[in-house]
């Protein structure tokens, strides 16, 4: 399977302007705050989180008491971009990691690849790409299933400023 973002132009992955409120779907809506740094949700049955200032390993934590896993931690291969400043990010139904950072905005995609002999996977970047037409300073992502003007606008960034802007994905079935 191919990445999200490998053998497409990274110009693909783009903002739909007309997306920048959040509608209702019937799935939940915008959080009342913004999700705290570092917060990814649940992989395999853990959960996950990434230091923002120093993203170099996605830390495994007991899904109830939450405390640490080293074991289960899962380092992150070198970007393309400078992979500082991570705000957030989200797992994908296809073995993804899924990663926003501000100042400068930006998005990241990680395959987490299954190495032979290795207890856990390995983050393998797969593309970045810079945000600049994404105002404000992004604070998280969100996958949501979202159709707009005909176009399938599955990834949204959540910004500092209450704001969700659809992102059309290339082939977003792989996500």
């Amino acid at each position: 399977m191919t990445s999200t973002f490998i053998g497409h132009d990274l110009g693909t992955l783009r903002p739909v302007p007309q997306v920048a409120t959040w509608a209702p779907t019937g799935h939940p809506g915008l959080p009342e705050e913004l999700p705290e740094p570092g917060v990814l949700g649940t992989h395999d049955g853990f959960h996950y989180t990434v230091d923002p200032a120093t993203p170099r390993w996605l830390r495994a934590h007991h899904p109830e008491s939450l405390i640490p896993e080293p074991g289960l931690d899962i380092p992150l291969g070198p970007a393309p971009l400078p992979l500082t400043g991570i705000r957030g990010g989200v797992f994908t139904p296809n073995s993804r990691v899924l990663l926003i950072a501000a100042d400068p905005n930006a998005v990241f995609c990680f395959d987490l690849l299954h190495v032979p002999g290795q207890p856990r996977p390995v983050g393998v970047c797969t593309g970045a790409r810079l945000l600049p037409e994404v105002p404000g300073r992004a604070t998280g992502l969100v996958l949501r299933p979202w159709w707009h003007g005909g176009e399938y606008t599955p990834l949204h960034v959540l910004t500092a400023h209450g704001g969700a802007h659809g992102l059309a994905v290339p082939e977003p079935i792989e996500l």
